[in-house]
């Protein structure tokens, strides 16, 4: 089972935009960064369980004005069939189930889910939800067993910087560049866990968009308890197309 979770979880990857565009060119790749990368993903990759909690904060350029968003999302994860994110943030509160081939979300604020089937391959689901649903996994792209090698793919060049200390603990920070974005990476040296994601993209105006996604809570191989996974609506509640891509 242990693999399972890096190949469910990898194929959203796209969810954030970290990976998506390669560079041609070759381009400088410090070993240490490498090596960083790899536990991290190596790290990962055992893990029977987790649970986290993750906060996003996202910035959008619109003209002379910022749009700011901000959700704070607590993750289950057993194995690659069975999850559960709650999120509250700016958008209300969401909950997203999934338990053996059947996909669930329900929104608390207007009281509205919906329950799909989702096929029972999961790159196959992974797809599936990518393409048909508008819902995105937290954390995807640190799930990916090819993570190093798809940042070496994305980046122009890849740094590993002096370390960052806060409250004690020692992070290790990952800068991967291209002429389009910056991206920084956070690993807790002693658990070999992300810390930290940012992401900035750059436009002929300077600064597009930001994404600053901090985790915390992290628990390694919990036992999570079925129920944990298992959706049932509220009597009151109401079956609506939420789901589906606007």
């Amino acid at each position: 089972m242990k693999f399972k979770i890096r190949t469910y979880l990898g194929a959203v990857i796209l969810s954030i935009g970290m990976i998506g565009c390669s560079s041609e060119d070759g381009g400088y790749y410090e070993e240490g960064a490498v090596q960083s990368l790899d536990q991290l993903s190596e790290n990962i990759g055992e893990l029977n369980s987790c649970s986290f909690t993750l906060v996003s904060t996202e910035e959008t350029r619109e003209g002379e004005d910022w749009l700011n968003t901000y959700k704070e999302t607590d993750a289950y994860i057993n194995g690659a069939d069975e999850m559960y994110f709650y999120s509250v943030g700016d958008n209300g509160r969401t909950g997203v189930w999934i338990n053996e081939g059947e996909l669930s979300l329900f929104l608390f604020d207007e009281n509205e889910y919906q329950t799909e089937k989702v096929p029972k391959n999961l790159l196959r689901t992974i797809d599936s939800i990518n393409s048909n649903f508008k819902f995105q996994f937290p954390a995807a792209d640190f799930f990916y067993p090819s993570l190093t090698d798809d940042i070496i793919a994305f980046a122009d060049s890849l740094f590993i910087n002096k370390d960052k200390i806060i409250d004690k603990k020692v992070y290790k920070e990952i800068f991967a560049k291209t002429t389009e974005k910056e991206i920084f990476i956070w690993i807790d040296s002693e658990t070999n866990l992300p810390k930290q994601l940012e992401i900035y993209d750059l436009g002929a105006n300077g600064l597009e968009k930001s994404y600053v996604g901090t985790f915390s809570n992290w628990v390694e191989d919990p036992k999570l308890p079925s129920k944990l996974f298992e959706f049932s609506p509220p009597e009151n509640a109401v079956a609506s197309e939420i789901l589906k891509r606007k």
